[in-house]
């Protein structure tokens, strides 16, 4: 569990303790019951700035806890009331890798190594879910989650350059982005060697994607693949988060018309949306062959997520609007200063 240790230990420490709080704590499992009372811990944690539109509507947050989508541990007072929390969600209830989610303590109660305990009860979550790994997306105005996550052998795979809406705050730490969009690091920290896989990309992303998975360490096969689609019709899967700002197509099943469909995708998109992405399957080897299409769109490389649906997942970036501050991203380490250079390249 060294990853836990190194990625909360310190910053909860960091952060003021109050004496007149209750530390008779229970950590636990959240249950559809605990939504309400999880809404109200992020709203003292965050006010009306958290972007993620579930935690501050209880029947949605209640719905996913019950379809077993959300898993989190949460530490509640004897009165009932949540004042820490950290989840992980799935994108699909088989997946074997999960998002983290929603590390967050209210202010009285910091100093008390909460998150650390809540990670120590999540890590039996883990292993409940057969979990291989867990992609963190990691808020590039200071370095600490990246240090600290690359250390424990997190490596990262992209960089969403306006994934965070402009008026995320984070205490103790100025935004330099000038009220334009934050950029996250997306990074992957392994649990377990993943099934091997052959993958499939294009030539241009060669050097980048091969830097990648040098570092991953996982057991995959990489081939440069010019394959044509079997089928016709594209099936895809859209999300669309209105306060993050950002919508995704999942393309679950490549066809010859991914290009049309990824384009009607960003007509119907790109007035409500500031950033979107398509997430392609790089086990099919069809989907390679789209890429320069894509990039005629306006699309670019983002990075790689590893094992979804049974593939790994090359996502590609849109900015509808230039609210990003390049300048502004704080990074950790050289591969991270390497992929950001690419992408940028990529993008013009």
């Amino acid at each position: 569990m060294s990853i836990v240790r190194r990625m909360f230990i310190e910053g909860d420490n960091k952060l003021a303790t109050s004496s007149n709080a209750d530390t008779n704590l229970t950590f636990r499992d959240i249950t559809a019951a605990d939504a309400q009372a999880l809404c109200d811990c992020v709203k003292t944690c965050y006010g009306d700035t958290y972007f993620v539109e579930e935690f501050s509507d209880p029947e949605k947050l209640a719905d996913l806890v019950r379809r077993k989508m959300i898993h989190s541990q949460i530490a509640v007072t004897p009165t009932g009331q949540v004042v820490g929390h950290l989840g992980l969600s799935l994108e699909r209830a088989d997946d074997t890798t999960a998002d983290t989610l929603a590390a967050m303590v209210v202010p009285e109660y910091r100093g008390h190594r909460i998150l650390l305990e809540l990670g120590m009860q999540l890590g039996k979550t883990y292993e409940k879910l057969n979990l291989v790994g867990l992609q963190l997306y990691a808020i590039a105005v200071h370095s600490i989650v990246q240090g600290h996550s690359t250390d424990a052998g997190g490596v990262e795979t992209g960089i969403l350059l306006g994934h965070f809406p402009p008026d995320m705050e984070i205490e103790g730490f100025p935004n330099a982005y000038d009220g334009r969009r934050i950029a996250a690091v997306l990074l992957y920290f392994p649990l377990h060697p993943a099934p091997p896989q052959t993958i499939y990309i294009p030539e241009r992303y060669q050097k980048i994607i091969d830097s990648v998975y040098s570092r991953l360490k996982q057991d995959r096969a990489i081939q440069i693949s010019t394959y044509q689609p079997l089928i016709e019709k594209t099936i895809a899967t859209i999300d669309k988060k209105p306060r993050q700002g950002t919508a995704r197509i999942r393309i679950d099943a490549v066809g010859r018309n991914l290009i049309e469909t990824v384009a009607a995708f960003k007509d119907t998109s790109r007035s409500a949306f500031p950033v979107l992405y398509v997430d392609l399957p790089l086990a099919d080897p069809s989907s390679a062959g789209f890429v320069e299409g894509l990039r005629s769109l306006g699309f670019f490389y983002a990075g790689i997520v590893l094992e979804r649906s049974g593939s790994d997942i090359l996502r590609m970036q849109c900015m509808n609007r230039n609210y990003i501050n390049p300048e502004a991203i704080v990074l950790a380490r050289p591969h991270g200063k390497n992929l950001l250079e690419f992408i940028l390249s990529d993008r013009s």
